[in-house]
């Protein structure tokens, strides 16, 4: 009867220590998933600005010729692979009015 009760106590001191773990797991893990929470959070934001220079208008030699001028310059790339190859002709024409 005496080894019955001392298997007992240990099963259950065995049991109470694994909840007591699991426990303080889950304490730890609240605690982790506050912290996350109440930190600040750097996001990008939604809305971009650009800023432009401001033009200056072309520097002109003193026979006429322009020697620079400042033009906003843009650039198209296109992938040539997703071209269709019936309708390449008719793409090249209207890229090149671009």
């Amino acid at each position: 009867m005496q080894k019955v009760v001392q298997t007992q106590g240990r099963e259950s001191f065995k049991v109470i220590l694994l909840y007591g773990f699991l426990a303080l797991f889950f304490l730890i893990f609240l605690g982790k998933m506050a912290y996350i929470n109440t930190m600040p959070k750097d996001f990008p934001s939604l809305i971009s600005s650009e800023k432009d220079r401001a033009i200056r208008g072309t520097i002109i030699s003193a026979d006429g010729y322009t020697i620079a001028s400042s033009q906003k310059l843009y650039k198209a790339a296109i992938n040539t692979k997703n071209i269709n190859p019936d309708n390449k002709e008719l793409f090249i024409t209207l890229f090149f009015y671009l």
